[in-house]
């Protein structure tokens, strides 16, 4: 993605495509969070000016639910296969459930004649949360497939011993601790055009996904449709976080509609329909409890998480919530033994799936809160309680309980970093006594984090080189603000020393296979794709130009843009042998392995005791990607994720009325996103002294990093200031009245 083209209002996005002679589309919309469909009246929206067709769950004829395809494995596990209607036709299961599509020539005709389908509703008990799933007596059951609203149960048991270990512990440390539920919110939402390709047969649907592919045959799959009939086309995308991946109810009601109308449909989502049904991410309850021996050492570790899934199983939601939550259970620490246990309870909420870092961020965040409750248990300073637990370098590579397999990297090293880098600012006394001149109070956080990437399927890269020096990539991930050319750009130049013209991705037929891009895997599979591309573009080019020299190709050899045989005059550059003989046309696959970035962020908040806000005063991030490829687009995406960070631990959260699961924060005037002057440009220290051990070029992913971190950086950084003036720590988000009620608190008692 060319990153000037789009600042300067020059990108592609599905809304500015739609035909001329499209039709668009509106979805009446339950208002209700739970509650039986009595009846669907259509005839005044169907007779209203303007209206081509109205369509309900009885008008779509054969499509299939959208059904999770996670199969959890493991002994006790449970996955309710539930299915999600396009358009609901019995029940509602939150608010914003789509029961109707109204289609008109206009937009405004389609608003209008939508607020004349009449909808009778038998309203339902409303379970709005983890916390009204447990206090109601009687919940209400969302689906019979979920006895008492249990959708998931799974269990990680890691290592032998966790029972014992917590008996010969010298001290237990333990907490609960409650991750509110976010909204991705990116600033393009979601949005659709359907068509017909009369000259090839095909449903031709234009989103803005994470992988044109990936997508293509998921809604194939939904469509009862042949794959190849099904073309997603994808032009830029303005962010996503994981919640573009999947399918969604209105991308298959448009398909139906373009395909039964034969006339293009549009619909783009309003920020009101985005805040209802995107999914949405993060919301947990978790105990945790840390066993010590005497000397401080970690023995093993226990933690049950709670996880609010929505009125449906999305697509990767059971990943997440099992293999996301527990393959950095026990983070970048030496624990011998580990217990995981998740439960997945449904709610009348939207559904909930892989929200940036898909399980990372949150496990992160439980396990260094309850480190630091360690150090405040056991009177060990907490950097030095975690310098005795890291898993040293000598020790890698290191298998953990979970199964993960740490290749590379110097844990302790990255510890220090941050320490030397924060100090280098203002030593933590310093702003301690800073502070207190100005009757505030002053917190330090750190955060060991790390990530599990995805090692995602098999990617294959073509690569055609012009007879005019073009040269063309096309992949089949998708950049949705990565800076995908740019790095792609650096490793063909490095092999060719040609520069990438031209980036093709996001049609799913014309690009080659590829899961797209999620789980910060693109560098590791698409990357190792266009490494070996190029490779194969070097050996094509040796021979032809062997065939030039009239030699054996063994005996060319490529140097500095050039073909030549050593010890002769035989020599062509590679563009002259291109535009001599004719573009050059190659392909390669590429496969990844899962990586682990991983690194230590530091935070120093000062708090306003009087108001509650806090203040970042300085964050570092001390990180390890392996090698480095884009670096100006690895700082990107790593001070975005910590900006998101940020909103975990600060801001951001999805509010429901706990009486009937109304959405309380349903416009960006009530949900608080990080700005720009919540926090000031962090330190950004990176080292390549440890590459991958697992991928051909050496890197580890970047793109989830900021998010894992920074939350946990962050909100220990507030509690330490709260617990050194003697009030309780605080959960996420640490808002301005959360952090007064603690202080507070802690004067009255």
């Amino acid at each position: 993605m060319d990153v000037d083209r789009l600042l300067v209002g020059r990108g592609t996005y599905v809304a500015d495509v739609s035909p001329d002679d499209t039709l668009y589309a509106v979805f009446v919309r339950s208002p209700l969070a739970h509650a039986r469909l009595a009846g669907v009246d259509c005839k005044a929206a169907r007779e209203a000016e303007g209206v081509v067709a109205v369509l309900t769950a009885a008008d779509l004829g054969d499509v299939a639910p959208i059904v999770s395809p996670i199969d959890l494995t493991g002994e006790g596990s449970f996955l309710a296969s539930i299915e999600r209607p396009i358009l609901c036709g019995e029940t509602v299961r939150h608010v914003g459930d789509p029961i109707a599509m109204v289609i008109a020539g206009s937009e405004a005709a389609a608003v209008d004649a939508a607020e004349l389908v009449d909808v009778d509703y038998d309203p339902l008990p409303a379970v709005a949360s983890l916390t009204s799933t447990a206090e109601l007596a009687e919940p209400g059951q969302i689906d019979p497939l979920a006895p008492d609203n249990v959708g998931l149960r799974w269990a990680l048991h890691g290592g032998e011993g966790v029972a014992a270990a917590f008996e010969r512990a010298a001290a237990v440390a333990s907490l609960d601790i409650d991750l509110s539920r976010l909204a991705p919110t990116p600033i393009e939402p979601r949005g659709t055009i359907a068509r017909n390709d009369d000259a090839t047969g095909r449903l031709v649907l234009e989103i803005p996904a994470q992988g044109a592919g990936l997508l293509a045959g998921l809604l194939a799959s939904c469509l009862k449709r042949d794959r190849d009939s099904v073309q997603v086309i994808t032009r830029d995308v303005g962010g996503s976080f994981g919640m573009k991946a999947y399918p969604y109810p209105e991308y298959i009601a448009l398909a139906v509609a373009a395909e039964r109308l034969r006339r293009p449909v549009t619909w783009i989502a309003t920020r009101a329909e985005s805040l209802q049904t995107d999914t949405q991410g993060r919301e947990l309850r978790a105990h945790g409890e840390l066993a010590l021996d005497a000397d401080g050492r970690f023995l093993a570790l226990r933690v049950r998480h709670e996880v609010d899934l929505g009125g449906y199983i999305s697509f990767f939601e059971p990943h997440v919530a099992t293999y996301g939550l527990s393959s950095v259970a026990t983070g970048l620490y030496r624990i011998d033994a580990a217990e995981v246990q998740v439960v997945g309870r449904l709610t009348n909420t939207p559904w909930t799936d892989a929200y940036r870092g898909a399980g990372k961020p949150e496990a992160i965040l439980v396990l260094e809160a309850l480190v630091d409750e360690a150090a405040r248990l056991t009177g060990i300073d907490p950097i030095e309680l975690r310098r005795r637990n890291l898993i040293e370098a000598s020790a890698l590579p290191f298998r953990t309980v979970a199964g993960e397999v740490y290749d590379s990297g110097d844990f302790p090293a990255r510890l220090n970093a941050a320490l030397e880098a924060a100090d280098a600012a203002a030593t933590k006394e310093t702003r301690r006594r800073a502070a207190q001149a100005k009757g505030r109070l002053f917190g330090r956080g750190v955060a060991l984090w790390l990530d599990t990437t995805s090692a995602g399927p098999v990617d294959l890269a073509r690569l055609v080189l012009g007879p005019d020096g073009h040269l063309t990539a096309t992949v089949g991930s998708q950049d949705t603000g990565q800076r995908h050319q740019a790095a792609f750009s650096a490793i063909l130049s490095e092999k060719t020393t040609l520069a990438l013209d031209t980036l093709l991705q996001g049609n799913s037929i014309d690009s080659p296979q590829g899961g797209g891009t999620y789980g910060a895997k693109t560098m590791a599979v698409a990357g190792s794709a266009v490494a070996n591309a190029a490779d194969a573009l070097l050996q094509a080019a040796r021979e032809r130009a062997a065939g030039h020299f009239g030699v054996d190709p063994d005996s060319v050899v490529f140097d500095a843009g050039d073909l030549f045989v050593p010890g002769t005059n035989n020599r062509i550059s590679l563009v002259a042998l291109v535009r001599e003989q004719g573009e050059l046309v190659v392909e390669a696959r590429g496969g990844g392995s899962t990586t682990y970035p991983n690194g230590c962020h530091l935070c120093d908040v000062e708090i306003d005791p009087e108001t509650g806000v806090v203040d970042i005063l300085g964050y570092v991030a001390a990180d390890d990607y392996g090698r480095i490829i884009d670096r100006t687009g690895i700082v990107d995406q790593l001070v975005g994720g910590i900006e998101q960070g940020l909103g975990q631990a600060l801001h951001e959260r999805v509010d429901f009325d706990p009486a009937d699961a109304q959405l309380l924060t349903g416009s960006l005037m009530d949900y608080r996103l990080p700005r720009a002057a919540d926090m000031g440009a962090p330190t950004v220290l990176l080292t390549e002294a440890h590459p991958c051990q697992t991928t051909p070029l050496g890197t580890k992913g970047v793109g989830q990093a900021g998010a894992i971190a920074a939350s946990a950086a962050i909100l220990n950084a507030v509690n330490d200031a709260l617990t050194s003036a003697g009030a309780r720590p605080v959960g996420p988000p640490a808002t301005p009245l959360a952090v007064w009620r603690s202080i507070s608190d802690s004067l009255d008692r």
